[in-house]
């Protein structure tokens, strides 16, 4: 299902989307918690690192991938110093 969902996220990207601002802020996840301190936000629908140390990586593997990305359209999108 990441997998999925991350692909969308990266034809987002690079269709410019976000308003041409390579954004993709907010797409994956309503609720990244820590493991202390934030019992009072658990729903059901949250992501609790220390508790999903797979998660953590594939979430950490693709978030190096869209900054990646998104530097590299940048880069491209940026006009060339002579």
């Amino acid at each position: 299902m990441f997998a999925t969902v991350y692909d969308i996220v990266y034809a987002s990207i690079e269709a410019g989307g976000g308003g041409g601002s390579y954004s993709c802020s907010g797409a994956l996840f309503w609720q990244l918690l820590l493991e202390k301190g934030m019992d009072e936000l658990r729903d059901g629908y949250e992501i609790v690192v220390s508790q999903s140390p797979s998660t953590a990586t594939i979430i950490a593997h693709h978030s190096r991938n869209i900054h990646r990305l998104i530097n590299a359209l940048v880069i491209e999108s940026s006009p060339a110093i002579v």
